[in-house]
């Protein structure tokens, strides 16, 4: 049993315990004289009952609300702890990705200097080859005209 039917309960059983005892009550028999209600010693003691009942329930009432204050204040205190744990384990795994993508970044920027460089020598190279491209063909131009003076001398040579 809980909340509201906890508290009927009680509330039954104060009223079973009045009505018991309102019942116990009885005529006494004066012998014709004047009869004078009294109480029946049990209607007396279930009285006496009913009340040590109240009072128990109510201190037993005391102790389980202040049990469940007590509860609610551990178990308060042991999320916060909790939270505060999981908050600095989560700042701690932060920092440790933190610093890994700073160590990326780095990474990439040293590979777009590199990428920049390499561009900068397929250039370089590109424009000597074109310089040993122009060499070739002016020494290819110079073996002709090497030629051609070799050929023109050996026909002076003939014809003298």
């Amino acid at each position: 049993m809980s909340g509201p039917d906890r508290i009927t309960t009680r509330k039954t059983a104060a009223s079973v315990a009045a009505a018991a005892a309102r019942r116990a009550s009885v005529q006494g028999d004066n012998g014709g004289k004047g009869d004078k209600e009294q109480t029946h010693p049990f209607a007396l003691q279930l009285l006496e009952f009913r009340k040590e009942m109240m009072k128990s329930m109510q201190e037993f009432t005391q102790l389980v609300r202040s049990d469940i204050e007590k509860s609610n204040l551990s178990l308060k205190e042991q999320v916060h702890r909790d939270i505060e744990n999981s908050n600095k384990v989560l700042k701690e795994q932060f920092g440790i990705l933190g610093d890994k993508v700073s160590n990326l970044e780095t990474k990439v920027d040293k590979l777009e200097k590199l990428r920049e460089e390499v561009t900068e020598v397929r250039e370089e190279q590109k424009g000597m080859l074109g310089l040993v491209q122009g060499v070739q063909e002016k020494q290819s131009d110079l073996e002709d005209q090497v030629l051609l003076l070799q050929l023109r001398e050996r026909d002076r040579t003939i014809r003298l």
